[in-house]
């Protein structure tokens, strides 16, 4: 796991954690990942597959901490459905979704984890106080677990794992071009 933006934080004791991710199965195993390593917090989520815009933004209001996971390819949210309610958005892309998200949560603390590729990481800077990336979003690891990556992004996100990761390119180099 490598920290690109910001500093590595640890949940408080007993926080409300809203997870928005890519995908049911995504959702499920930063969900189990996290409480296998946090028993003590209260998660909710939602998925971009099945997004219900105003619930989402009720669960976000709700929660103390706003997780957003992002996977780049990704399907758009117009192909997904659900993206009717965002006519106020130009772009229902699955980032340009999620941005707007992210800005509507100013206040909260909020976190984007890069799943697979961190290319676009730079995109999220000024949107979250901490940009983690993990390189992989297999949600399913051996035995049926979560995924190492949803495994070692909760142990950052709990305090028993460090996130030393370094890439190998500058994501905001990547992004201007």
């Amino acid at each position: 796991i490598t920290c690109l933006h910001g500093s590595a934080v640890v949940l408080p004791e007993h926080a409300s954690v809203h997870l928005l991710m890519p995908g049911t199965e995504s959702a499920r195993a930063m969900e189990a990942a996290l409480l296998q390593a946090r028993p003590d917090l209260r998660i909710s989520w939602q998925s971009l597959e099945s997004l219900d815009l105003a619930r989402e933004r009720e669960l976000a209001a709700a929660a103390g901490v706003y997780i957003v996971g992002v996977s780049e390819p990704a399907i758009s949210a117009v192909a997904m459905g659900g993206a009717e309610d965002l006519a106020a958005v130009e772009d229902t892309s699955p980032a340009a979704v999620q941005k707007h998200l992210l800005l509507q949560a100013a206040g909260k603390q909020r976190i984007v984890i890069m799943l697979c590729s961190p290319y676009r990481a730079a995109e999220f800077f000024e949107l979250a106080e901490t940009v983690l990336a993990s390189y992989d979003g297999a949600p399913l690891g051996v035995g049926g677990g979560p995924g190492p990556a949803f495994c070692a992004l909760a142990g950052v996100l709990s305090g028993s794992r460090e996130a030393p990761g370094v890439l190998p390119v500058n994501p905001a180099a990547v992004s201007e071009t």
